[in-house]
């Protein structure tokens, strides 16, 4: 009803069943009136399934009734426009469940998407959102994070730049005039500039026909906040001199009072904007571009914290942060003190994006006591405040996503921190009434677990009665310390005991084991050929997404060189982008690893009481 209503169209089908399929090769297809799905993102007990394993569903069955009208009732002439359906879809698919569900506030949490889409798009191997597409390859290539989550993000940025009913009315519009046939992605462009008498068309080329997004450097002067664009890139040194005609958001504090602008930001320009002091130069984050901050306006952050910002925009500024860390703009020591600011942020999605950071830096340091102490220190101070305000206990009328909080922070302080209280509160919380709690206290003692454990995780995803609960400890059985334990449930892989559509992801998500990776990628080109045949043809790019994660130089030379001799034809692409991830993993290791421990074991020095001390 509510797809109906913000299309105004009913729906052009006579009835619609939702079917859930053992072994489907996709996550869920559209046929209009008879829509599949992976068992797990269909069938779901709302009382024994986390928060995020409901969003999933209710995420999955939102993207799928959206496109009874934009890719059904209306749809692309060829493969270049799956876009138009995909990316559509998933923007789509956020604003349905953000009515359906406002507690969970979804806009906020696809910060964490768009994140994704960044970290691909900043790669010299990325591409356009749409291209010319001529061989079976190339389409089976286009389903991929470029075409849903970064096409959902311009498409997000696009909105908020024209006004949602505009935005809606443009939509509306274009349905209306090309129901029961084809278009190209020029037509939604034309009912979008009818309707909003803006340059749609001029905005939106740049954005869809290259690749990359801006970085905007954003520098408080006497005059006002100065703007410039760049391209960003992980790797500098493949930057070159496009650019975008970017929709700017912009929050001001001037003369006491908080100022909002929206400006178009030309090809290649630089910007005076209005006088005043820059609080954010993405207002609500929804602009598909990261925000360089100046040295002086990084040090206030890091001295008094983020300011008035909302939560996508603090999620935005240390994720931004983050970005700048990895392509060598920031040290690992200021994003981590940077980090230190947000001591006491209440916000979910914000704490995804910290512990994401601080896990990478708890990666990098080498073995040394003093330093590893003192990141781990630094971890459980910094998230002190806010674990005192949700507790490690569930309480009756928390909401879900105080809950997924509770359970990020204990992944964080259990997994990375190795606090020995958030320990012993996972162990106790095993079998806990609150799903998301316990999916949380299985990967904090799977983490620390043995052979007792290993068979607890296997004997209850055998006997699971619900998917959510059997692909959670499925998942759990690759991300023990031990690779011998981790080699068991390949072997299940191999003799078929695990489903061919389980297989991919399983291998994807062992190979960022950082105990067991090297020997997960032995076992895969092991059995490569018995692999490649046995798992759909589309699963083989993303399965082999993990390998980003050995970031040894031997690892990234054998990678490269197993990969050139054998070809996926169906994720050329793809796997270019991977082989390049794990090379900017590879560097971010050389460049930061020493100096971020020396630095660290130095701190710990200072803390360490001297000779002459008072016992």
């Amino acid at each position: 009803q509510w797809f109906a209503d913000y299309y105004d169209i009913p729906y052009p089908g006579d009835k619609v069943d939702l079917l859930a399929i053992p072994d489907f090769a996709f996550g869920a297809m559209e046929n209009l009136g008879c829509v599949t799905f992976r068992e797990v993102l269909l069938l779901v007990d709302p009382d024994g399934a986390s928060q995020p394993e409901l969003q999933q569903v209710a995420d999955v069955i939102n993207h799928e009734l959206a496109h009874m009208w934009f890719g059904d009732l209306v749809t692309m002439k060829w493969w270049e426009g799956i876009w138009l359906n995909e990316a559509f879809a998933t923007f789509m698919e956020t604003s349905c469940s953000h009515a359906y569900r406002p507690d969970w506030q979804v806009w906020t949490t696809f910060g964490r998407a768009r994140a994704a889409a960044f970290a691909t798009d900043a790669l010299s191997s990325t591409r356009p959102v749409e291209f010319p597409v001529v061989t079976p390859e190339e389409a089976e290539g286009m389903f991929d994070i470029l075409t849903y989550e970064k096409g959902a993000s311009v498409v997000r940025m696009l909105e908020q730049h024209l006004g949602a009913d505009v935005f809606r009315d443009g939509v509306r519009r274009y349905l209306e005039r090309h129901a029961y046939a084809n278009t190209e992605t020029g037509d939604l462009w034309d009912a979008l500039e009818h309707v909003s008498q803006q340059p749609v068309r001029l905005m939106m080329d740049s954005w869809i026909h290259q690749g990359g997004y801006p970085v905007i450097d954003a520098d408080d002067s006497a005059h006002g906040v100065v703007l410039r664009q760049r391209r960003f890139t992980l790797d500098r040194a493949a930057a070159d001199d496009r650019s975008w005609a970017v929709p700017i958001g912009l929050r001001l504090e001037h003369e006491g009072s908080i100022i909002e602008h929206r400006v178009l930001l030309p090809d290649g320009t630089t910007l005076l904007t209005a006088p005043g002091r820059l609080l954010t130069a993405n207002a609500d984050a929804a602009g598909f571009y990261r925000v360089r901050p100046g040295p002086e306006t990084r040090a206030s952050i890091a001295a008094t914290g983020p300011g008035p910002l909302t939560a996508g925009e603090r999620h935005g500024l240390i994720d931004d942060a983050w970005a700048l860390t990895i392509a060598g703009e920031i040290d690992a020591i200021e994003w981590l003190v940077l980090a230190g600011a947000f001591t006491g942020e209440p916000d979910l999605t914000v704490w995804q994006a910290l512990s994401s950071g601080l896990a990478t830096l708890e990666h990098l340091v080498e073995h040394d006591h003093d330093a590893v102490h003192e990141l781990r220190a630094r971890i459980i101070a910094l998230a002190g405040p806010t674990l005192e305000l949700v507790g490690f206990d569930s309480r009756e009328h928390d909401d879900d996503r105080t809950r997924e909080l509770r359970a990020t922070l204990l992944r964080l302080l259990g997994t990375v921190a190795h606090d020995g209280a958030a320990i012993a509160a996972a162990r106790s919380h095993l079998d806990d009434a609150d799903p998301t709690l316990a999916a949380a206290a299985l990967t904090v003692v799977v983490h620390h677990g043995g052979r007792e454990e290993v068979d607890r995780v296997r004997s209850i995803w055998k006997s699971a009665t619900d998917p959510q609960t059997e692909q959670r400890h499925l998942r759990a059985l690759v991300d023990f310390p031990d690779p011998a334990l981790v080699a068991e449930i390949l072997a299940d892989i191999l003799d078929g005991e695990v489903r061919s559509q389980d297989g991919p992801y399983l291998i994807r998500r062992a190979l960022t084991n950082r105990k067991a990776g090297d020997s997960v990628w032995r076992f895969t080109t092991t059995h490569w050929t018995t692999l490649t045949e046995r798992f759909p043809s589309n699963s083989i790019p993303r399965m082999l997404e993990g390998i980003t994660s050995l970031d040894s130089p031997a690892m990234v030379a054998d990678t490269a060189e197993f990969l050139a001799a054998h070809p996926v034809p169906q994720g050329e692409r793809q796997i270019a982008q991977h082989l390049e991830r794990q090379a900017i993993n590879a560097a971010l290791r050389t460049r930061e690893s020493s100096r971020l421990t020396s630095s660290l074991s130095n701190a710990a020095g200072l803390r360490k009481p001297g000779p002459d001390a008072d016992s």
